[in-house]
């Protein structure tokens, strides 16, 4: 997977920006942290003992200085001052030596609209209406190259969930049918505009999403198919399960009335994948995180328990 990194980033700064170039400033200072610039740069530093990386000189205290300038005297100068202190801790962090070849794969989205689901549901209730398409980016000390890699097949259709296969050549994706269904798609990065459809399961009451390449070239994915929902919202949160898609056919692997979702596997193997239970807290089996084998054995909690981010 040389020379590509997937990200579910999405970049909306680049379609929607701010409607004033000092709260567009502050905001962005706002959001510097001193002690997380210094760690980034030493551990740089570690990695790369070759390589000169320069961190900002008192970067606590210029960024306390200039916050407070703009709030006292937001005139061009204060701004200019902030905005030097911004470009100098851009270029420390853009400076990561990983950066200079490597390639992104981004989800690009209007920040008025982010298609960002409830934790009851997936993307189903979020899928319309949007402005989006997959993009590659790159960084190279500097604002970062974004160009057009794939535009859904019409202007409103939803794109998201990647997965990147092991030779870096292939894709899957998520994205409607033509009877608005989702389905999970994949694509050749050398011919981006040729969506082939998964053959998985293609009742048209159900959508399948989120596929996931698995160490042996086989498939993980979402799929409501078991038409399973949840005694409100008219049932209509639809559940969706986990299931395994290789050379002898599809197989469910997860049997409960939980959300189960994001497949991803890790360096040892084991799939990581989120849940959420319908019945949440009082369940005192509850648990947010699960690994399971590639078929589906041995799920249990990941470390964290019933933490997002362990």
């Amino acid at each position: 997977m040389k020379g590509w990194i997937v990200l579910g980033l999405v970049l909306g700064g680049f379609v929607v920006p701010c409607r004033a170039q000092h709260e567009r400033t502050r905001q962005a200072l706002e959001a510097i942290n001193p002690a997380a610039v210094e760690d980034a740069v030493a551990d740089m530093r570690r990695r790369w003992p070759d390589h000169t990386f320069a961190l900002p000189a008192q970067l606590a205290t210029r960024r306390a200085a200039a916050l407070e300038r703009l709030r006292q005297q937001p005139d061009a100068a204060a701004v200019a001052a902030a905005t030097g202190l911004i470009s100098e801790v851009r270029a420390a962090l853009l400076a990561l030596p990983a950066l200079q070849d490597a390639r992104f794969l981004l989800i690009k989205r209007n920040l008025a609209d982010l298609a960002l689901p409830n934790n009851w549901d997936n993307v189903r209730g979020v899928r319309k209406h949007l402005t989006n398409e997959i993009v590659i980016a790159t960084f190279k000390r500097g604002e970062p190259q974004v160009q057009p890699c794939i535009r859904p097949r019409r202007p409103t259709d939803y794109l998201g969930e990647l997965s990147l296969h092991w030779d870096a050549r292939r894709l899957l994706f998520s994205s409607q049918n033509e009877q608005g269904l989702m389905r999970v798609y994949e694509v050749d990065l050398a011919q981006p505009d040729r969506f082939i459809e998964r053959a998985q399961i293609p009742d048209l009451d159900v959508d399948n999403l989120a596929g996931c390449w698995l160490a042996d070239d086989a498939t993980l994915f979402l799929s409501t198919a078991t038409m399973i929902g949840v005694p409100c919202v008219r049932g209509s949160s639809h559940i969706y399960h986990l299931y395994r898609e290789d050379a002898s056919g599809i197989r469910r692997l997860t049997f409960d009335q939980e959300h189960n979702w994001y497949p991803r596997m890790l360096p040892d193997g084991r799939v990581l994948y989120l849940r959420w239970e319908y019945s949440d807290i009082p369940h005192y089996v509850a648990r947010i995180l699960f690994t399971m084998n590639p078929d589906g054995s041995g799920q249990r909690e990941f470390y964290g328990s019933n933490s997002y981010w362990p």
